[in-house]
Formats: structure tokens, sequence, C-alpha cells
């Protein structure tokens, strides 16, 4: 049963393929028709409860998965790292089941949303209204084409830079710094919603490098593709929360976004409000930096929110765009 129902000096740039997603159509389905030309699903799709788990049948997760992508919650296709590779494979996870988290919260209002699509349940039919279309692909196979991506990416300097397709080349910028071992700048990248790939400039970098290297290596390569706007966030996961702390003060952002990170200075202050989640690693709230650096929000010291959640550490990234991604 769904439960969250409550509104609420660089080298040259090369460019790679890969990148997420392209807008919904601007015709609609008709809303009483929920298994139109034989669209329908049989089963639950999606996260189990805990969201460490996930349920769907092949078909039906290839059907869902086809809806999310006309929606704009879900890539075409898979990124530069894995080739052109389409995503509606019918095998679901934890990127599916982001996807339909992602069209919960922002379509649906949720304030919990659940990652689990039910047959006629209210998520369902909202994904095939808003969807707009029967993609052709739901009803038979389609070639995955990079065609069909609504931003560029490129590389260059040991960063990964994603910009906007189009005429328009103006647009707030987020540098995003990574983890150790499996938080990559490729890894990264899928955690940010797909949605936002085609109104943001995205910059990645890995937790060892500083912003002296990441700020010259990114900008080159928007001035080679005639592209810039204004610096709107700074965000570190993970290792990579010193080197976001190190930039907070080398550009003029709106936010500084600290997710579950390593605090190298408890002391650090910024111009910028600053949104943190965090667990202790270890469970020593007397002498873990963030729990020191959690105390100074409470004492009001650093603007912005700090919030104490547990979870699993790699699903704090996504964890903090739904708390506060629309301020991107």
């Amino acid at each position: 049963m769904e439960k969250s129902k409550i509104p609420a000096s660089s080298p040259q740039p090369q460019q790679l393929k890969g990148g997420p997603v392209r807008k919904a159509p601007t015709f609609q389905l008709k809303p009483e028709s929920p298994g139109t030309d034989g669209l329908s699903i049989t089963g639950p799709v999606g996260a189990n409860p805990g969201g460490m788990t996930f349920t769907g049948s092949k078909e039906d997760t290839r059907i869902v998965q086809q809806l999310l992508i006309a929606a704009g919650h879900l890539a075409p296709v898979y990124g530069p790292e894995a080739g052109v590779k389409t995503s509606a494979d019918g095998y679901v996870g934890r990127d599916t089941a982001l996807a339909i988290k992602s069209f919960q919260k922002s379509v649906l209002n949720f304030e919990r949303p659940d990652g689990l699509i039910e047959p006629n349940g209210l998520t369902w039919d909202k994904l095939v209204t808003y969807a707009n279309q029967i993609p052709a692909s739901a009803k038979g196979e389609e070639k995955a084409s990079s065609n069909s991506l609504s931003y560029d990416s490129f590389s260059g300097g040991g960063v990964n830079v994603t910009i906007p397709k189009g005429d328009q080349k103006n647009y707030p910028i987020v540098v995003i710094f990574g983890g150790i071992r499996y938080a990559t700048k490729e890894w990264m990248q899928k955690q940010v919603p797909y949605p936002m790939f085609s109104n943001h400039i995205f910059v990645f970098a890995s937790h060892n490098q500083f912003y002296s290297s990441v700020g010259p290596a990114h900008k080159q390569i928007l001035k080679a593709q005639g592209a810039g706007g204004s610096y709107k966030a700074v965000l570190g996961f993970s290792g990579g929360g010193p080197e976001a702390m190190d930039a907070a003060s080398q550009e003029s952002w709106s936010l500084i976004g600290l997710i579950d990170p390593a605090v190298s200075n408890p002391n650090a202050n910024f111009s910028a409000p600053a949104y943190m989640n965090w667990n202790t690693w270890g469970g020593n709230l007397q002498t873990d930096p963030r729990a020191k650096f959690h105390r100074r929000f409470e004492r009001g010291e650093i603007s912005g929110q700090s919030i104490r959640n547990t979870g699993d550490h790699m699903n704090k990234p996504q964890d903090w765009f739904m708390r506060w991604g629309s301020m991107l």
C-alpha cells in the first residue's frame, strides 16, 4: 500500500556521451483509461519498506521506467561511463526507486515519498496522466540515443561538467565534491535528481581536489562552450566535505551543502547559509566533529539547518536533495 499520500593549466575539455533527461510532452492521456492500449501493471514496482530491497516484474518495471522517462524523472540512457544504453531495462533498483521518489515529491507533493508504485494507486494514476503519452518503447524495444538527452557533458582538468542543451547559456552553477571509494564524480552525478540537469550547470569533482584546481578547470570548460552563470551552491559528500568547506570562501555562493561530511575544521564559518544532514560515524556524540559542528547550528553560530538522521551513508545524497534540492 502506498503510505505517502500526505501533500505537503587544464587540458582541453573533451565532450562525453551521456546525461539525463528529456522534457515531458504536452499532450495528455485520458485519466479514465489507466490501461490505455494495454498499458497497465500487474503488481507493485519500486522500493520495499526500508528502501534496501526492490520489487517488480521485468515487464511492469519496463513500463514504469518508460513513463518516468517521458515524465522527465529518469534518464533515457545511462551516463558516459556505461555508454549509450537504455534505462528502461526492466530491472528495478535504486535508480528507478529514486526516480519514483522524485516524481512523488515534485509532482504529488508527498512529504515522505516511498519510491513505490502500485497498480491503480495514486502514484500510478498520476504518472500515466502526467507522462502525457504512451512511449512507443513501452510496447516495443526502442534503441537508446544520446540525441534524446537534454544536456551535454564535458571533461577536463579532473572535473566533469554538464551544461543544458539549447540556446540559453547562463544557468545557476552547482559544484559537487564526491567522497572516497564508490562516491566518484560519476556516482555523484547519478545522485542528482534528473530534472535538475535541464536548468543547472553542474561541476563534479573528486574528494581530493581543492577549489584552487577545480575553479580554473571548470571555468575553462564553460568559457570554451560560451556558458556561465551565477554560483549557486557548493556541495560536499563524505570525504568531499572539507573541499566544499574550503571552496565556500572562494565564490559568492548562495548555499553550502554538507552531505554526511567529514569535518576537518569544526570552527569553520560561512558567508552563506549551510544545510547539513549527518549521522555519527561510530556513534560518539562527544567526539564526532560533525556533532560539534551541529551544535554550532543549534547555537545560531551558523545560519541554515543541520539535521541528524539515521540511514545508510550512501543514501545521504538523495536525502539531502529531497530536503533542500528545491533551494538550488
